[in-house]
């Protein structure tokens, strides 16, 4: 293990710590306190590094890196959200991190692999009940019966089925379309078992429609007509949730509602409410820094209620705001200029699982961000697989 990538490692210790010690808690403090912890391990390094390359910035991601920086003051200034103020800190530091450290993607790719076994202990052992054991209130699992077979879905550390079916989806694409090495059939066998166990049935349509973007995805010009397109869809299934939800004109005789529901197993209801909270109570203010307060409505769930938007983009853009239509610019623009074939199906995946996952981009689990920034923005210039 090289100094280069002990950050990244450091970061990763401090969201399992984070994870073990909140077992059985309701707030979310100690994610917030050991993220900053991972964050010291960054900055350690940047601040040790002689040389000053990382302040060369082209003029287009400098000005987007300084509004960042704007919008960081500034929420500490208006709003303090701890969660989304060390968001955006993470994405800055992992940006200048990546100026600083011209990491190969083997390197990267070691440490996914090495962390994502790890959790993968640590949430079996959570799991069996032996260590860790999780509270049965707070836990987001699901009893299966085959009829031959019953039993409950694996869960991540942190007690949820969400985190540990996209993740082990994001370790297995990553394998799949940039590990050359042996340990590729290995890692894409265990993930795949894992997403499997979980029964969830979205990361498998993620891991579908990824396989199927290399395919039809050859361009610069194709690749942000894919990644828009995701959000063209999200925002007319919610438009038809809030105000056609009764009619049926998209098949005669069923409701709108129905056929959303089924093809987002029921998350467009949620988003309408969400989306109609947005409308009802954001302000200026609200639309430049965030408001997190009016996230956290009740809405009928199952047998009882949620407020979990199901949406990483939108949980984000109730934490911070217009920052988020930022960083999804800056990602859309740096697939643009620096698209690879290789590396297209992992960023389109990672944005198809944030459209109905909230656990995305979140302040615990780093990955989704890590391999989003250095795919988007660092990979080509590397050129590290010729």
């Amino acid at each position: 293990m090289r100094a280069t990538t002990l950050p990244l490692y450091f970061l990763f210790l401090s969201f399992f710590v984070s994870a073990i010690l909140s077992i059985g808690r309701d707030d979310n403090l100690l994610y917030y306190l050991f993220s900053i912890i991972g964050l010291f391990g960054i900055l350690f390094i940047m601040l040790s590094v002689k040389s000053k390359i990382f302040f060369k910035f082209n003029d287009i991601d400098l000005i987007f890196l300084i509004t960042i920086s704007l919008f960081i003051a500034s929420g500490l200034f208006f709003r303090f959200e701890a969660m989304g103020i060390i968001y955006l800190l993470l994405f800055c530091s992992l940006i200048y991190y990546f100026k600083i450290i011209k990491l190969s993607v083997v390197k990267l790719l070691k440490v996914v692999n090495i962390t994502y076994l790890i959790y993968l202990f640590l949430s079996i052992s959570s799991y069996s009940g032996l260590i860790l054991s999780q509270n049965l209130d707070s836990l987001n699992s699901f009893n299966i019966n085959y009829g031959f077979i019953s039993f409950e879905t694996i869960y991540g550390l942190e007690g949820s089925t969400a985190a540990i079916d996209s993740y082990s989806a994001l370790v297995i694409l990553l394998n799949l379309f940039l590990n050359r090495k042996l340990t590729k059939y290995l890692m894409v066998a265990i993930a795949l078992f894992i997403l499997l166990w979980t029964t969830r049935f979205t990361p498998l349509v993620m891991l579908f429609f990824s396989c199927i973007s290399y395919m039809v995805v050859k361009n610069k010009f194709r690749s942000v007509v894919a990644l828009i397109s995701i959000f063209i869809g999200f925002f007319l299934f919610t438009y038809l949730e809030m105000f056609f939800s009764h009619d049926d004109f998209l098949v005669k005789g069923t409701p709108n509602s129905v056929l959303l529901h089924i093809a987002t197993h029921g998350r467009t209801f949620i988003w309408s409410e969400q989306m109609k909270s947005i409308i009802d109570n954001f302000g200026f203010f609200d639309y430049l820094f965030g408001n997190y307060s009016y996230a956290m409505i009740q809405i009928p769930w199952s047998d009882g209620f949620t407020d979990n938007s199901h949406n990483s983009f939108f949980s984000l853009f109730f934490r911070i705001g217009i920052a988020t239509i930022f960083m999804i610019i800056f990602f859309i623009r740096k697939v643009f200029y620096n698209f690879d074939r290789r590396t297209f199906p992992i960023i389109f995946g990672i944005f198809l699982s944030a459209t109905t996952n909230g656990t995305i981009f979140y302040v615990g689990n780093p990955v989704f961000l890590l391999i989003l920034i250095y795919l988007t923005y660092f990979y080509k210039d590397y050129n590290i697989i010729k």
